[in-house]
């Protein structure tokens, strides 16, 4: 769970307050569009972009009016600059790539000097153009592929890259996985790199910045890790690993500052994840796949946290609820707030056990509480019924969990729907390794 003592508790509350009572502001005041939640912050930023790109165009027409100067005047002005302001010849990008010894100042020295006597007036602007075009290829570019280098040391040299397969921690129970298989050497040296390293560890700075070498949300999300500690470390600590030992989730997880939290869950369809199984290695089966992180509903708040983050059990229902019965019209969002309104959900501690018992008859299920073995996991998914395992501590999760067993495969491992994690979701697992961290099971048939 997101916070364990009183006093984070109250601090969470009243940083959770201040954020729901600005966004309903903002959303007040700001028609809502897909960028709207952004649109405030960015007024001032934008307000100076549009100067400067005015700015051009005034400079421009000096530049027309400085077109009858006569060419020794340049001349003259060229000499006294080189004179009294001498051009440093060596410049270098924030990656600490050096640029070309010519830099912008030199560049347009040397155009200058070559203008012939007699050039038209007309030539002048031309020939500012060009020079601007230079100066966007000398120090722009460098600057854009620099930026892309967050995953290398301050020193520039690339680090050597391998491929492998990323295995869990279930040892026998792995198999290809969705997280990224190139992993990079993390440099502590290099001060975002040990700030990430601190918030999350080594293990998953290094995911995050495999996943940021070819995906523009990750890069973002590890080159700004403070944007996400607006709700206390727990949390920042916790969607910041999600991101990195999730590669699904990065879209949800980039979002999340700007979006989070939101009052209610969003009906578009287009955002809505794949249902199907996501490794082709598991078998497909009448369980739906929901994730908790949806960008449809992981955004709003649910036991006083993002229900991306503590929403397992309501999404763990309703995949339950939808393969089972076949019906459709009920989401995790739904079934979140369904147990917070009949308070099966506390504050800072997710969802109650009854919850899967106490409303099963009334969604057309009938449900049975057993305790978890190995044995009875493998008896109950071969006579066709369903299970959410809860679990304590463990390999699954550093407090509590909730996931759904969807059946078996040919081999007899169990196939896991689990709403948190793509990746343990992409492999079949032993019923001995589920049963040793499980705390109970509620089996579901249809009624």
């Amino acid at each position: 769970m997101p916070y364990e003592d009183d006093e984070a508790r109250r601090a969470a509350r009243a940083r959770l307050q201040a954020r729901m009572e600005k966004r309903a502001s903002a959303d007040g005041s700001v028609q809502k569009s897909p960028t709207a939640s952004r649109g405030m912050r960015q007024s001032s930023r934008q307000t100076s972009e549009r100067a400067s790109k005015s700015a051009p165009t005034r400079s421009a027409g000096h530049d027309s009016r400085r077109s009858a100067r006569s060419v020794s005047q340049r001349a003259t002005r060229t000499q006294n600059r080189r004179q009294h302001a001498p051009i440093t010849s060596t410049y270098r990008t924030r990656s600490g790539r050096a640029l070309p010894s010519s830099s912008p100042a030199s560049a347009f020295d040397a155009v200058i000097e070559k203008l012939p006597s007699g050039v038209p007036p007309i030539a002048l602007p031309i020939a500012g153009a060009a020079i601007l075009l230079i100066i966007i290829l000398i120090v722009a570019v460098p600057r854009c592929s620099g930026s892309q280098q967050v995953d290398e040391p301050a020193n520039g040299q690339a680090q050597q890259a391998q491929s492998a397969n990323t295995s869990s921690n279930a040892g026998s129970n792995s198999s290809t996985l969705a997280s990224p298989t190139t992993t990079v050497t993390v440099d502590e040296s290099n001060d975002l790199q040990r700030a990430l390293v601190d918030l999350i560890g080594k293990d998953e700075t290094a995911k995050l910045l495999a996943s940021a070498r070819t995906d523009s949300d990750a890069l973002w999300i590890a080159a700004h890790p403070e944007q996400y500690a607006f709700d206390g470390i727990e949390v920042q600590q916790k969607i910041l690993k999600l991101a990195a030992d999730e590669p699904a989730s990065l879209k949800y997880v980039r979002e999340f500052p700007a979006q989070y939290p939101s009052s209610e869950a969003k009906a578009d369809g287009s955002i809505a994840m794949d249902s199907k199984s996501p490794s082709s290695d598991v078998p497909d089966t009448n369980i739906p796949h929901f994730y908790q992180w949806d960008r449809r509903w992981g955004n709003t708040v649910y036991s006083s946290a993002a229900f991306g983050l503590t929403g397992c059990g309501p999404t763990s229902f309703a995949m339950v609820y939808q393969g089972v019965t076949g019906a459709t019209d009920k989401t995790p969002y739904d079934f979140g707030k369904l147990a917070q309104e009949r308070n099966y959900m506390s504050e800072y501690e997710g969802t109650a056990s009854e919850f899967f018992t106490g409303i099963a008859e009334e969604f057309g299920m009938s449900c049975e509480l057993y305790y978890p073995s190995a044995d009875t996991i493998t008896q109950l998914l071969s006579g066709g019924a369903t299970i959410i395992a809860n679990l304590g501590p463990g390999q699954f999760t550093q407090h509590g969990h909730f996931f759904v067993l969807a059946g078996l495969d040919s081999s007899g491992k169990v196939i896991v729907n689990d709403p948190y994690s793509v990746v343990r979701s992409s492999q079949t697992w032993d019923a001995d390794t589920i049963a040793g961290d499980a705390i109970a099971l509620y089996a579901y048939t249809s009624a």
